[in-house]
């Protein structure tokens, strides 16, 4: 998230177990398996500090301050991008964003923004480079 982090995950734990059964449900009623998203909505009800969420758009979250597919999002760069090196990791990156704007689409969040935003990805790659050599 550019502006802040987002505090979704920095709520009563009560409220957010009550939260994930709304985003199951959610997913039901839209037709989309559940387990990818819970998994990643547990990941970060367990570990709220490393949600960062995406650039807050009112219209594009799911629930009040989550957006199902960032969270996703999230979790794959936090657990599947580390896996790579050198090439594979660029072609991991590559598809994880790709696959961000699927999921967009999928939770009904249209076409172009979805896909406008894996292309900003894209662009932004040599400056997320960066921004993990200096992290450390």
């Amino acid at each position: 998230m550019i502006f802040g982090r987002p505090k979704f995950f920095n709520r009563d734990i009560k409220q957010i177990k009550l939260d994930r059964s709304k985003v199951k449900q959610l997913l039901k009623l839209k037709g989309i398996d559940s387990e990818a998203y819970l998994e990643a909505f547990d990941y970060f009800m367990d570990n709220p500090l490393d949600y960062d969420g995406a650039s807050f758009v009112k219209d594009l979250v799911d629930l009040l301050g989550l957006d199902l597919a960032a969270s996703r999002h999230d979790y794959d760069y936090i657990f599947l991008l580390p896996q790579y090196k050198g090439l594979k990791w660029l072609i991991a990156k590559l598809v994880i964003d790709f696959n961000y704007g699927k999921n967009m689409e999928r939770l009904g969040k249209g076409i172009f923004t979805p896909y406008g935003r894996v292309v900003l990805l894209w662009l932004s790659t040599p400056f997320y480079l960066l921004y993990k050599l200096f992290k450390k």
